[in-house]
Formats: structure tokens, sequence, C-alpha cells
């Protein structure tokens, strides 16, 4: 990955760098110290390793640019021994401190950076020479003048250009990624037909109802979704054998068991957005028959603990701090577009020069709240409620600050907070009241079906 910046100064460019390592998943560069000037560039990057590790939820004010996995070589080709990295940019205008942060799917060794170049000045006025006469003079007249293409200036230095980087083509409709965004792709347009889709829609309900004893009916109990099973029916074939096992080989890598953690299954229905769950496979059979030699088939079998369908899209919303004295909260939206309850991870990071004892984050519009109670450090502390890691008992912290499990900030009756469909009113209130904490709702849309 090979980034190019003009406009740097001729001398001394390089102001402030940064860097920390570890072992987690909430990766963070450290603060750079103030800037020695305002126009500077700030680059960040964070590298994790393991190439499916995926990296989320950055904050520090940097745009990402890039994020790509290492290439597979001739040496390094396993997931373990490959890495993933990402490149953010940020152009101030006033001189602060700078910290780049992030999320990792799931704990694992990184590094993280940011380093800032002084900016230099534009440099002479562009001269006319005097000396050369007019190539050409005319006296009346008219003339057409035709321009190929779009006019660029060339009085002005490039603010940042770059050589490199990376994207990825979603799913199209009745398509789907096998393991996230670098995934195997089958469905229309590629070599693997898929005949028959179940259990990615829909939903199986848990019913707890207590029947009376001795009474007609039941007492209504907590109805809960069940894990979902999905069942892909897929052929293929070619005329080259050797493109036809090469075809078996790589669906077959495509659904290795995962022993602990599970991949992302991308799909699109034709007029809906981009979607996903998260599963692993089941069941994969090794049958080859006279027809298989010729037309392959296969049923993949993936399990979804996690029964919710996502959106493809992630979603971040600010939440600002209630004012001291204020006779009435400070409200902002958070859209959830899905059917069913989202459940976000909250941070907050402390900007204030004192310490922050308590936050309390409230969703007006379902009554749910998200409050502790115990000191967040003054200067960059952040404290994380990751409700996806409740709901779904997942293996990391539920609570952490600073990245240190810190389950017991969170205060009584401990119900995850949650989005309902549609608009939702949130607002937030500190201890001491206004202070300067910078608050972040990250979800993704939430369906059942």
């Amino acid at each position: 990955m090979l980034f190019e910046i003009t406009g740097a100064a001729q001398g001394s460019a390089l102001d402030r760098i940064t860097v920390q390592s570890g072992r987690s998943n909430q990766p963070r560069s450290g603060l750079t110290g103030t800037l020695a000037q305002a126009d500077e560039a700030v680059l960040g990057f964070i590298a994790s390793r393991y190439s499916s590790t995926t990296q989320g939820g950055f904050s520090g004010g940097l745009a990402k640019l890039v994020e790509q996995p290492a290439p597979i070589g001739d040496r390094y080709d396993s997931d373990n021994q490959r890495s993933r990295l990402s490149a953010h940019l940020a152009l101030p205008t006033t001189a602060t401190s700078w910290e780049l942060r992030g999320n990792l799917s799931t704990s694992r060794d990184w590094v993280a950076a940011v380093v800032t170049f002084r900016g230099g000045s534009l440099g002479p006025a562009l001269m006319t020479s005097l000396d050369l006469p007019d190539a050409a003079t005319f006296t009346g007249g008219s003339a057409e003048l035709n321009v190929f293409g779009p006019m660029t200036s060339t009085g002005m230095p490039d603010a940042v250009t770059f050589d490199g980087g990376s994207a990825w083509i979603g799913p199209g409709n009745l398509q789907m990624r096998l393991g996230g965004p670098s995934g195997l792709l089958i469905g229309p347009g590629t070599s693997y037909r898929i005949g028959k889709v179940t259990g990615l829609g829909g939903h199986d309900v848990r019913t707890s109802d207590g029947e009376f004893p001795l009474g007609d009916g039941a007492a209504r109990g907590v109805d809960l979704q069940s894990s979902r099973q999905i069942l892909i029916e897929l052929n293929w074939d070619d005329d080259n054998d050797e493109v036809l096992e090469q075809l078996t080989q790589d669906l077959v890598a495509a659904l290795t068991p995962r022993r602990d953690d599970d991949f992302e299954l991308l799909f699109r229905r034709p007029g809906r957005p981009l979607q996903f769950v998260r599963c692993r496979p089941v069941a994969l059979s090794d049958e080859l028959d006279a027809v298989q030699l010729l037309l392959r088939s296969q049923t993949l079998a993936l399990l979804a603990s996690d029964p919710r369908i996502y959106g493809a899209q992630a979603r971040s919303v600010a939440v600002p701090v209630t004012p001291a004295g204020a006779t009435e909260v400070t409200v902002v939206s958070a859209i959830n577009a899905g059917n069913g309850r989202a459940y976000p991870r909250v941070r907050f990071d402390n900007r204030d020069v004192v310490e922050v004892t308590g936050v309390e984050m409230v969703n007006a519009t379902t009554g749910s709240a998200f409050a502790t109670v115990g000191a967040i450090p003054p200067g960059g502390g952040q404290l994380v409620g990751d409700m996806p890691a409740d709901v779904t008992a997942a293996s990391r912290p539920v609570v952490t600050l600073n990245g240190q499990n810190a389950y017991g900030m969170w205060q009584p009756p401990r119900t995850p907070f949650y989005l309902a469909p549609g608009v939702n009113a949130i607002y937030l209130r500190t201890t001491p009241p206004g202070a300067a904490v910078a608050a972040h709702l990250d979800y993704s849309d939430t369906s059942t079906a």
C-alpha cells in the first residue's frame, strides 16, 4: 500500500508520530499531542493479525481511505500468517491532538499508529514570459471552442494523492457470498447455480406460555426466536474435468468448519438492500456417483445461532450531551430500518479535563436505557457497552473501560439497550452534568425475517 502526499513542508516535514500495539479487540494509536501547526496531514493506520478479522467502529475524526487484507503469497497463504490493514486521513484546520481508535471482530494482535506531516507553502505564483511574441493574433470574426473531458486547475496542488487501494462489490439480486465481502460468490452469473434456499426468510418462534392447571387457556409467556437453519441447494458443471474439480474444492474451502466463530452470509433480495446473517457450516456431504461426475450438486447446511438479519450498511449516530442546567433533554434521532430490535454498540469518550462518574443514555421511544456508575478518566478515557455481545452471549466483554472488563459499572437491571423499528428518540445525561463526552451508537438495521 503506497500513499503520496503533496503540499508537505520541504524540510522537517514529519511532526508527530505515535504507535501502540497489543492484543484485544480495541486497537488505539494513543494521542499524538498538539500539532505544531494547523495545516498538517494526519495519517492513521491499524494493522491486525488474521486477514479474516474485520475492522470497524473507527473513531478519532479521521476518514477511512482503504481497508484490505494482505495478499496471498507463495509462503504466506494461511489466515494466521496474513494481516489486515486500514488507512485513514484527516486534513485539520486547527492545531489539536489526534488519536485513531477502532474495533476488531475478535481479539487479535494489532498495531495502531498516527503520523502527521507539516504543510508547506504553495510556491511562487505562475510567471508569464514577455519575451516570446504572441502565437497568433486576429481581429474580428468568430470561432468554436471544443473541450474534451473535464477542465482541471493546474494552479493548485493536489490535496492528497494515493496509489493503490481496494473495494468490493456486493452480491447482485439473488446472489450470495459465503464468508463476507471476500468470500465465494454463488448464484446467477456465477459457476454455482442456486436451486433452492430455505430458512433465510421467515422465523421459528419458541413460546413459553404456561398452561393453567385448573382453568382454560394459558398464561402468556415471552416469545423468543429460535436459531436459524439455512439450507442452500447448489449445482455446477464444466466441460473441463479439472475446472469442475477446482470449482468443487473452492466450495469446500469456503465451508471449512469453524471452531468458535461465524462468518457472514451476504445476500440480496430483488429491490432490497444488501443484508447478512452470521452463521457457520454444519454439514457438507462427500458423495460422488456417475451423475456427479458430470453435474455436481451439494446442499449446504448453515446454522445461525443469532437468527437476526442485519443490514450490510453500518450506521453510526452521534448523541450530544444534555447541557448542565437544561430544563429539557437534547434529543437526537436514530433510525432502525429493519422490523426487529437493533442492539447497538454504545461508545463514550471522555474529552473533559475532569472525571466523568456516570453516563445515562436513554431511548425515550422504548424506555430502554444504558446507565453506568464509575470513573471514566479525563482526556480520552473510553467506555464501551457492547449490546450485541450481551444478547448473543459472545465470549468478549460486554462493558469495557479502556479495553478492560468493566461489567460492574453497568447499573441494574442491566437489560440490553435497543432501538425499535423506525425512528427512536435518544438523549444522554452525564455526571457531572454537561460533561464533554463524545457518545456514539454503532449498529446495523435489524430484521427478524
